[in-house]
C-alpha cells in the first residue's frame, strides 16, 4: 500500500512539473502547429466554461472548491475508497497549479488549442478532468455495490 501512494505522489508531482514547464515554454513565446493541435500561450482570465469573473473572485471560488474536494477526500479515506481518493488528489494537484497561476499572474496559463469548438487547456486542466471522472465514476460505482 505504501508503494502505491509513493507512485501516486510521484505521478502527481511529475504532472505538475510537466504542467509548469509547458506553461514556461508558452510564456517564452514558443509556438508549434501539429496540424490537429496548436501549442500557444493563452491568458485565461475566465472561470470554467469561460464564465467571466474578476481574479479575486476566481481565487476565492477556487479555494472554496479545493476545500470541498479536501472534505470529500477525507470521506473517501475513511470509506477506504482509494481510487476515488486518488481522483481527489488529481483534482487538488491540478487545481493547485492553476491557483498558482491566478495568484502569480492574475490568470491561468493555457496552451493546448484543438480548434475553435474545443476550449484551450493545460495539463492541470486534464488532471482536474480525469480526477473528476474518477471521483464521480468510482464513487457512484461504490454506492451501487453497497445497495
Amino acid at each position: 500500500m505504501t508503494m502505491m501512494w509513493l507512485l501516486v505522489v510521484i505521478a502527481c508531482g511529475g504532472l505538475v512539473v510537466v504542467d509548469r514547464w509547458l506553461k514556461l515554454l508558452a510564456f517564452s513565446g514558443v509556438t508549434r502547429d501539429f496540424g490537429f493541435a496548436h501549442f500557444l500561450l493563452f491568458k485565461n482570465a475566465a472561470l470554467v466554461f469561460s464564465w467571466p469573473a474578476p481574479n479575486k473572485i476566481a481565487v476565492v471560488l477556487m479555494i472554496m472548491a479545493m476545500a470541498i474536494v479536501i472534505f470529500l477526500a477525507r470521506r473517501m479515506w475513511r470509506g477506504r475508497n482509494i481510487n476515488a481518493l486518488i481522483g481527489c488528489l488529481f483534482i487538488l494537484t491540478g487545481a493547485g497549479s492553476n491557483l498558482y497561476d491566478r495568484l502569480a499572474y492574475g490568470y491561468v496559463v493555457d496552451w493546448a488549442y484543438l480548434g475553435k469548438w474545443w476550449p484551450v487547456f493545460n495539463v492541470a486542466d486534464v488532471m482536474i478532468g480525469v480526477g473528476l471522472v474518477m471521483v464521480i465514476f468510482l464513487r457512484s460505482r461504490l454506492r451501487t455495490k453497497t445497495l
